[in-house]
């Protein structure tokens, strides 16, 4: 590497003298050198013997002229893919916070390089489009990925250019990021009818020179089930919603007036529309707002045209917008049914997500619907009520936010296949909710005890309010495995929905407030974990008899005499439990009644003060370290009884008979009531542990 070949072939590269000194010592800029020299060698090697059969290639742009030279042979390629080695571009990132030291010379020497190295590239491809006219079929380009923090790249305007000469693709099935260029630079003659998916399309430089042709080749894709893209503006499916509007009005199919007639599917009936007249046959609908072009009536037009075949619909906000003033967006205004719809995903991220009151009941078949705004704070007497809706079908029900406090209760009595319902105000993320006062509370709810007749009517003077409907907490969700409530929704939470869930494994109560938030402690009392009485019946304690993992965050006050009834009775078989904020009881009695009974639990997290080690001592705590030694005892005797059982299994024969089988399940059993003797508790920074007796 110091002979004086390698030393003309590196003086070649013209690396800028700052960022070149940032590698290394001569040592390491020298294999530096060396290893791009001996990348591009290797690429000629493999490459040239065999020019004549190759139907891809990668180029080295920096060699571009040894290539060109041997473009007669070139007759079967069709693929070429340019690799950007030479470095014209410079970032700040290569100087590792150093100076930039660029003179106007050296930068105008590397723009005229860059320049001459784009146009080289174009002349190949023409030069080969010439000489095998069609042959050439796809053209790309990427940094060569050899300089450290140098990313070389091509301008769209010159990949368009490449990709004018090429011919166009020939009836693609899917658009994508990876291929809309090409299709762009040949929009009219490209035959869209075969085209099912449209993937992955953002803006803008994707969308260079759309403009100039609109959205028309939208209306082209005939086949089309499925996009996921930024939106294109106002407009983007006019033509859909005109197209089924055309249709309908011809009076052979009138299907999107068609309400309750036809039961949940919708699906039955005279021959489709979409069949019938051809329309497109949208399935999945996913579009995403940007910064520079914001949601209009992409989803209301999507809606309509393709009523009968949408089954999925995601719609996501600009989540970038934190610090500009929230619109509200609207979803389900003069909506009609969609039978098919399963998946309903609505994000408005900081805006206010407004949903028509009849938005559940044009969506009878959903299985999945998360509709969320970052919504924090908000005035009781803004909220409107969703009317309730059959939705039998439902498994996942995510809400957070104004979607949250739209929800009509009453639905979830129809929901008996759900299995992960979420409530919550806020972002899942925030470290404290919003609750209103107790007393307005109750009043939104049309139950407000406290007040006089007099205060009464003269709230009711003051800002007069509908209702929202009441949550009895009485649904029957056999299939639910996971609840989470925030803010207003956890603080109201009543126990006794718990016998409608017996497949509950995990549930998050979560109502921390901020210091300026007025509502009072949410105190536990005992006959919370009773069933209501009835007459002639006695008090029946409720019982979780599947919940493994607990959250009880924020202001919760639960006193002594509980927890023997709540961490025993009514969760028998929890295996971790976390609270934050939960006061009135002693820490003491807890280890008490966690050492004589609590078989299943196994961690504990707990915010109480962190007790002084002779106390721990005396309640019953042990230190971490005599944990760590018992754990290593454990483990070591695990592994020597699972080595034994492997040398049982080489000596039994492959007749083992039934005793021997009956005796091996009796000492995994007794393994499993070995196991888990000690219940971890991190109190603060602390760890320790209780011996289960």
């Amino acid at each position: 590497m110091n002979g004086a070949e390698f030393i003309r072939m590196r003086t070649a590269h013209n690396l800028l003298p700052a960022y070149e000194n940032n590698m290394g010592i001569e040592r390491e800029i020298q294999l530096y050198h060396f290893q791009v020299l001996l990348w591009r060698e290797a690429l000629w090697t493999l490459a040239s013997p065999i020019f004549e059969q190759l139907q891809s290639m990668t180029v080295s742009v920096f060699e571009l002229d040894r290539f060109s030279r041997e473009m007669g042979r070139l007759g079967s390629l069709e693929y070429i893919h340019f690799a950007l080695d030479d470095v014209v571009d410079y970032s700040e990132e290569a100087y590792y916070g150093g100076e930039m030291v660029m003179s106007d010379e050296f930068r105008t020497a590397a723009e005229a390089r860059k320049e001459r190295n784009l146009r080289a590239m174009v002349q190949f491809v023409r030069d080969h489009a010439l000489l095998f006219p069609g042959r050439l079929k796809t053209v790309t380009s990427s940094d060569g990925e050899l300089w450290p923090d140098l990313t070389q790249t091509c301008p769209v305007e010159v990949e368009w250019e490449i990709l004018e000469i090429i011919p166009p693709l020939q009836t693609p099935t899917s658009l994508s990021k990876d291929n809309f260029l090409h299709l762009s630079a040949h929009l009219q003659s490209t035959d869209l009818s075969h085209v099912q998916d449209i993937t992955d399309l953002e803006s803008p430089s994707l969308w260079f020179n759309l403009s100039r042709d609109g959205c028309e080749f939208l209306q082209r894709c005939r086949a089309l089930r499925s996009i996921h893209m930024d939106t294109l503006g106002p407009g983007s499916f006019t033509w859909a919603a005109q197209e089924k509007q055309d249709k309908e009005n011809m009076g052979n199919n009138s299907y999107n007036n068609t309400q309750s007639e036809r039961g949940v599917s919708g699906l039955d009936g005279s021959r489709p529309a979409y069949l019938e007249y051809g329309l497109v046959p949208l399935e999945d609908f996913n579009l995403s707002e940007t910064e520079e072009v914001h949601l209009s009536d992409e989803t209301d037009d999507v809606v309509f045209a393709f009523s009968q075949t949408l089954k999925r619909l995601t719609i996501t906000a600009a989540t970038s917008q934190q610090m500009q003033l929230p619109r509200t967006l609207h979803f389900g205004r003069g909506w009609v049914d969609l039978p098919a719809l399963t998946t309903l995903y609505l994000t408005a991220a900081w805006n206010k997500l407004a949903l028509d009151i009849q938005l559940y009941q044009h969506c009878p078949n959903l299985t999945f619907a998360s509709l969320t705004d970052n919504s924090t704070r908000y005035q009781l007497q803004d909220i409107v009520t969703c009317l309730p809706a059959e939705l039998s079908r439902l498994d996942t029900l995510d809400l957070t936010g104004w979607s949250a406090l739209s929800f009509h209760p009453g639905t979830l009595h129809s929901t008996a296949a759900l299995k992960k319902l979420w409530i919550a105000i806020g972002r899942d993320d925030v470290d404290s909710y919003f609750i209103p006062p107790q007393e307005e509370l109750d009043w939104s709810f049309g139950n407000d005890p406290t007040l006089t007749a007099e205060a009464a009517g003269a709230r009711e003077t003051a800002a007069p309010m509908v209702a929202r409907p009441r949550w009895t907490w009485d649904w029957q969700l056999p299939e639910l495995t996971s609840l989470t409530l925030t803010a207003e929704f956890a603080y109201r939470f009543q126990f006794h929905m718990l016998q409608g869930c017996p497949a509950l494994e995990y549930m998050n109560l979560n109502i921390r407030t901020s210091v300026n938030c007025r509502v009072a402690q949410r105190v536990l009392a005992m006959s919370e974990l009773f069933i209501p009485p009835t007459a002639g019946k006695p008090r029946e304690a409720i019982v979780a008899h599947g919940l493994k993992i607990l959250r009880l965050l924020g202001s919760w006050r639960m006193d002594d005499t509980m927890l023997e009834q709540f961490f025993i009775t009514l969760f028998p078989k929890l295996e971790d439990f976390e609270e934050d904020g939960l006061r009135g009881y002693e820490l003491k009695n807890l280890v008490d009644v966690v050492r004589h009974k609590a078989y299943w639990l196994e961690e504990m997290i707990l915010s109480c003060p962190e007790p002084r080690d002779v106390y721990a001592e005396s309640m019953g705590l042990i230190c971490e370290d005599e944990i760590e030694d018992e754990d290593e005892d454990e483990e070591e005797q695990e592994e020597e009884e699972e080595e034994e059982e492997e040398d049982e299994e080489e000596e039994e024969d492959e007749d083992e008979d039934e005793d021997e089988n009956t005796e091996k399940l009796d000492r995994k059993a007794a393994q499993e009531e070995e196991r888990g003797r000690f219940v971890h508790v991190y109190v603060g920074w602390h760890r320790y542990g209780i011996k289960k007796l």
